[in-house]
């Protein structure tokens, strides 16, 4: 069985690549050859607050974790992110768990690869030490 980690630490709303990770974490988690750990950090622990209130239309990120866990998937909150944004366990959804940024070492380490979306692809090789590889940077659409 494969071991993924993903890693969010963008805003929960405000920005297309926490909603996508989210998305692809979600249907990662629906395979049987996966098993999924989502590791929020930063800004990205406010996606596991529970009650969002969006407007209508507009997906709601505690919801769609609560769906990813419950086909399996596990999601931890860095300990250290939830305590700077004074955030508590009580407010996140049952499903998340907090630990200290540290645990994320090891949560990689656990894990036979790891995905970043956004700025950096951080990958894990079973037989060497962590690597990052630099991502080009999407081009904006010019008006003319």
């Amino acid at each position: 069985m494969r071991k993924i980690l993903v890693i969010i630490n963008g805003p929960a709303y405000g920005a297309d690549e926490t909603f996508n990770a989210i998305r692809l974490a979600v249907a990662l988690s629906k395979r049987d050859d996966a098993r999924i750990t989502v590791f929020l950090m930063g800004d990205g622990v406010s996606c596991a607050v529970e009650g969002q209130k969006t407007p209508d239309g507009y997906y709601s990120l505690d919801r769609m974790l609560k769906g990813f866990a419950r086909h399996g998937g596990q999601i931890v909150c860095c300990g250290t992110c939830l305590d700077a944004r004074g955030l508590t366990k009580e407010r996140l959804i049952d499903e998340a768990s907090g630990r200290p940024g540290a645990d994320l070492l090891s949560s990689g380490a656990r894990t036979g690869h790891g995905w970043q979306l956004g700025q950096r692809y951080v990958a894990r090789p079973r037989s060497s030490a962590p690597t990052s590889i630099r991502l080009p940077q999407r081009r904006q659409a010019r008006c003319r």
